[in-house]
This record gives C-alpha cells, sequence and structure tokens, in this order.
C-alpha cells in the first residue's frame, strides 16, 4: 500500500475513533483516563505489530529515537486530551471539521518559518477551509450538549497536528528506522504523557481505579487508535505532507457520516454542518496540491 492508500485509511480510522469516543464518553465521562487508555492501548497494538513483523530491537538507535519521543508528549499525548474534551463539548462531527484545518496551518507555518509562496490554488483553497469555518461558526442548530470550549480545545489541536505533521515529515525522511518502532516510540511518550495528566488530575491517588473504569468502554478505541497512528506514521514515510495531510484530513467526512448513522439526531448534523465538512477537506486537498 503506498502513501495515498495508508492516509485514506487512516482518515477512515480516525473517523470512527471519534464517534467511537463520543459514544464512549456516555457511558464513562472520565475524558482524562479514556484518554490514557485510547493512548496506552494503542502502544499495545503497536507492539503485537511490531512483534508479528518481527522488528527487532537492536535496530533501534538513540540518536534517532529522540525526536520520535518529543512528538508523542504533544502528538497524541497532550493533543488527544485536548481532542476527546473537544469531542465531549462540541461534538464529533465538529470536532473533527475544526482539527481538517490542520493542512492549511501546516502551509501558513512553512510560510511562515520557511517563506515559502503562496499560489492561486493554495488562496482558493485557503477560501474554502475559512468558508467552511464561518459555516460551521454561524450555525444555529447545535447539540444540547455544545460548549464554545469545544472549538477552542479542536483548533488547538489542529496546531499541534500541524506542527507534528511538518516534524514528523522532516524527521521520517531522514530516519532508518522502520516506522513501527517510529510509532512505538511516539505512543510510549504519549502514553507516559497522558498517565502523568492522570496522577496530576487524580492528585496521586485514584489513577487506577479511574482506568480500569473505562478500561473496557475504550479498549476499542484504544485499538483503532493504534492501527491509525501506524497508518499515519507509514503514510508520511512513504509520501510528502501536501499529499498526506489532506487525505488523512477525510476523516471530517466519515465522522459527519459515522455520527449521521451511530449518534442520531443527539448529534444535530445539519445541512450546515456537511457543508462545512466537504469545504474544509477540499480546501485541505486543494492546499496540498497548491503548496
Amino acid at each position: 500500500m503506498d502513501a495515498v492508500g495508508f492516509a485514506l485509511l487512516a482518515g477512515g480510522l480516525l473517523g470512527a475513533l471519534t464517534v467511537m469516543v463520543r459514544l464512549g464518553l456516555r457511558a464513562a465521562p472520565d475524558v482524562t483516563a479514556s484518554a490514557f487508555v485510547i493512548t496506552f492501548v494503542g502502544l499495545l497494538v503497536t507492539v503485537a505489530v511490531a512483534i508479528a513483523v518481527g522488528v527487532k530491537g537492536a535496530e533501534v538507535r538513540i540518536e534517532e529515537l529522540w525526536p520520535f519521543l518529543a512528538i508523542g508528549v504533544f502528538v497524541p499525548g497532550t493533543a488527544r486530551l485536548l481532542y476527546v474534551q473537544a469531542v465531549r463539548d462540541a461534538g464529533p462531527s465538529r470536532a473533527a471539521i475544526l482539527v481538517g484545518t490542520a493542512p492549511l496551518l501546516s502551509v501558513l507555518i512553512a510560510v511562515a518559518v520557511l517563506h515559502e509562496t503562496i499560489g492561486p490554488v493554495l488562496v482558493v483553497g485557503t477560501l474554502l477551509i475559512v468558508g467552511g469555518g464561518i459555516a460551521l461558526v454561524r450555525e444555529r442548530t447545535r447539540p444540547a450538549y455544545f460548549k464554545l470550549i469545544g472549538v477552542v480545545l479542536a483548533l488547538v489541536v489542529a496546531l499541534l497536528v500541524a506542527i507534528r505533521d511538518n516534524v514528523a515529515r522532516s524527521v521520517t525522511s531522514g530516519a532508518d528506522m522502520e516506522p513501527v518502532l517510529e510509532i512505538a516510540a511516539v505512543l510510549v511518550a504519549a502514553s507516559t504523557m497522558a498517565f502523568v495528566y492522570l496522577l496530576v488530575g487524580s492528585r496521586g491517588t485514584g489513577a487506577f481505579a479511574r482506568t480500569w473504569k473505562v478500561f473496557l468502554p475504550f479498549l476499542p478505541m484504544g485499538v483503532i487508535a493504534g492501527f491509525a497512528s501506524l497508518a499515519v506514521l507509514e503514510s508520511l514515510d512513504r509520501g510528502p505532507v501536501t499529499v498526506v495531510a489532506p487525505l488523512i484530513a477525510t476523516q471530517a467526512l466519515w465522522v459527519v457520516i459515522f455520527s449521521s448513522l451511530l449518534v442520531g439526531r443527539a448529534e444535530a448534523v445539519t445541512a450546515r454542518v456537511v457543508v462545512a465538512a466537504v469545504c474544509v477537506v477540499g480546501g485541505g486537498a486543494l492546499v496540498g496540491i497548491g503548496q
């Protein structure tokens, strides 16, 4: 499977994950503990894949490993906690659409830091993404549980993902390690960070009890997250960010579809939300083409 295939697979898995998180929070509304379980189980999936494909630990080089540990602290270590809360407060469809602005943020970072030029296609893509964002902001029909803080958190996650995509691409292009080892390093750091958040939130007591309480409800999400992370890194390892990031961002469309089917009316998926998702995903694709 090439970069495009892995990126599309990642988008579908992340879309399913987002909707399942919302459903899981109904049964176990503990954001911090659920974020840890998802990340830790994802790590176990990665280790299992590493064993299955016969990856040897002797191939690990410390000088190539530490960048992935650093990436994992922020994405998904911190980003997943923020994203789970964004899904809880803004809903899966709206959170996913806002995180779908990450390709635009990736380009803006490249323009500001690397002084890359902006072409007409990129301008059109930017206008589509902004238009989708405006359509979402101006909607009048929202879920009963909607909170504005969810929008803010989703945008913070989009920024973290944009930074991750650029850093990961530069790191993976020069690394000789197997992608499965790279993502394992990311998830080790992410799991550690998530557990630190859990300990701090529990004030040193009750962390394991909270984890056990949400473990079974969020176990399937952790499995999906593990395979999604592998697909993301495989795609970034095989193709440029400008191609991969917009395809991964199709998760917003999958979330809208899955939300309509699984969550139902409580998610309030209106025509405006669908238009916003199409604009953001389409704009992201044009941004990738025009960079």
